[in-house]
């Protein structure tokens, strides 16, 4: 019995100390523990809403955009029409080609004031299709043709104001004026009514505005895809040529439908015209470009 005495002390020693020991230990261990994960906890911060999907912290950002655009076109479209009348009314022939579509494209600097609203200018050309009419009449002796090929580019101030959505996916008002400065290159050949041959370029401007809508996708990264449409209302009352060349002389002239010195509706010209003529006669009208219409664009939005 002797011989297990000193196990038995040690072991009653061992039974009093490690509860000790291990008490601070345990306490010690759970306070790193709890340091550790205070460490690795991130901080909440307040979300950032962006009115735009690039406006997030950027000071303004570009948007290059393409898309459709129509355009009413006005006197054009009816003085072809009218042209075409004036073969068919005598027995022959016509063919018109018209309509408003074109193709435009552009680009946009804005400058964000909050996260709600925002100005922008923008450079915008639209392309139309070519006007045309192709007649003849008398087996082919008499003819007539006309083309037309319209363009505008306009200078713009615009609003912008995110009306629903939440950060970058947002439904936005847009409100804008702008300068238009329309050009379209004219040729025609007729030997039915004045006999002559027509080659010029024609320049017009005028102020007008848009309204419209659009939809922000944010993609991330200071990037984002915007889809909107426009109307537009621009009326270009006189289109003006510096030098036209028409039946072997060069004068100043201005688009003008142009009908017989009877004044008889069934006969009508689509042509540039001399001032002096236009305001003694008539039955000769000054041409409105009508630029008003609509247009649908995809916008990519990058943040400066």
């Amino acid at each position: 019995m002797k011989k297990f005495v000193p196990s038995l002390l040690v072991l009653s020693i061992l039974s009093w100390a490690l509860p000790a020991l291990c008490g601070p230990l345990d306490r010690s261990l759970e306070g790193t523990l709890v340091l550790a994960a205070a460490k690795d906890t991130p901080s909440k911060k307040k979300p950032v809403t962006k009115s735009r999907p690039s406006s997030s912290g950027a000071k303004a950002w570009l948007n290059f955009y393409s898309g459709y655009d129509h355009a009413l076109m006005g006197d054009v479209q009816e003085g072809l029409k009218d042209w075409e009348g004036v073969f068919e009314a005598n027995g022959g022939t016509g063919s018109t080609s018209t309509g408003g579509s074109g193709f435009l494209a552009g680009v946009e600097l804005g400058i964000p004031l909050d996260e709600d609203n925002a100005f922008s200018f923008q450079v915008e050309t639209v392309l139309y299709r070519t006007q045309s009419v192709i007649c003849n009449y008398n087996m082919g002796t008499e003819f007539g043709d006309i083309f037309l090929h319209p363009s505008f580019t306009d200078l713009s101030l615009n609003y912008d104001l995110r009306i629903a959505g939440v950060g970058g996916n947002g439904t936005h008002l847009l409100l804008g004026a702008g300068y238009y400065i329309a050009v379209m290159d004219y040729m025609a050949s007729e030997s039915l009514v004045f006999g002559a041959q027509y080659e010029t370029k024609l320049t017009g401007d005028t102020l007008g505005g848009t309204l419209g809508l659009a939809q922000d996708f944010d993609l991330g990264g200071g990037v984002g895809l915007r889809l909107g449409v426009k109307g537009r209302v621009a009326t270009i009352e006189r289109m003006t040529s510096r030098s036209i060349r028409a039946m072997g002389s060069n004068y100043p002239a201005e688009l003008a439908l142009a009908r017989d010195s009877s004044g008889d509706p069934d006969y009508a010209l689509l042509a540039p015209q001399e001032v002096d003529d236009i305001d003694a006669s008539p039955a000769i009208d000054y041409v409105v470009l009508d630029l008003s219409g609509f247009q649908a664009t995809l916008n990519l939005e990058v943040a400066l």
